[in-house]
């Protein structure tokens, strides 16, 4: 659904300027906090995004297909969860 939007050409400009970055079991994407450089698009296996709220800790299973990082960089905003690969 993120890519529906894009034109063909645009589409292809996408994955022409993508490179795959394989992480390890326990390796993080982007920590909480930090600032994402890259949005990833989660193509095998799974990771796991979570964060602190006040009252709880907040986890999320990512599965194939996951979009992780853009609306940071989109908006320019610092990270608020954590995406590691579990």
């Amino acid at each position: 659904p993120f890519f529906s939007f894009f034109s063909d050409s645009q589409l292809e400009e996408i994955i022409s300027d993508s490179k795959e970055k394989p992480f390890q079991k326990d390796d993080f994407i982007v920590r909480e906090g930090d600032k994402a450089q890259y949005i990833y698009l989660l193509t095998r296996g799974v990771a796991t995004e979570s964060c602190k709220s006040s009252y709880k800790r907040i986890k999320e299973r990512l599965e194939i297909g996951s979009i992780i990082s853009y609306h940071q960089i989109i908006t320019g905003h610092h990270r608020y969860q954590t995406s590691n690969s579990p």
